[in-house]
């Protein structure tokens, strides 16, 4: 049996790496905002239940080429972070039109048609990178963020 990866668009963990090279991390801070989100579609493990683990990986693949081509005119880098879990890491843009770049991506997966006519949301968690941030300080600040955004009631951007 061979093994295909899920996702060949993104490499898993990348984002450490990303988040480290980011501007808010240098002493450049002052020039450059960057801002970092975490996307998590809503409700993934019962489509595999339902559907099963074929139209699972159908769906998170499509999710995540709808994420990927949505981001690629904004300098955007995103990473898979756990099972369907994908932090992204913007540059070279303003926190104000992140934010409406967040919801917009919120919205466009929504009204997206996927395998098996499913339906899928995303719970996003966004803030912008400060300048004594470390990568771990901004993790979990968009971490909690996103979690935030699940807890009340999915389908909604949360900024820290």
């Amino acid at each position: 049996m061979a093994f295909f990866p899920p996702i060949p668009l993104i490499r898993k963990r990348l984002i450490i790496k990303k988040l480290t090279e980011c501007n808010a991390f240098s002493e450049e801070t002052a020039k450059t905002f960057t801002e970092a989100g975490i996307i998590n579609p809503n409700g993934f493990k019962k489509v595999n239940d339902v559907y099963g683990h074929s139209v699972g990986d159908n769906v998170l693949k499509q999710f995540v080429k709808i994420i990927c081509d949505f981001f690629e005119p904004y300098n955007t880098k995103i990473g898979r972070w756990g099972g369907e879990e994908f932090v992204c890491v913007c540059y070279d843009n303003t926190f104000d039109n992140v934010k409406k770049l967040a919801e917009e991506v919120r919205k466009k997966i929504e009204s997206e048609s996927f395998d098996s006519a499913v339906k899928v949301t995303c719970s996003i968690g966004l803030t912008e990178l400060q300048p004594n941030d470390t990568p771990l300080v901004a993790f979990n600040r968009v971490d909690s963020a996103m979690y935030q955004a699940k807890n009340n009631g999915r389908n909604q951007v949360v900024i820290k």
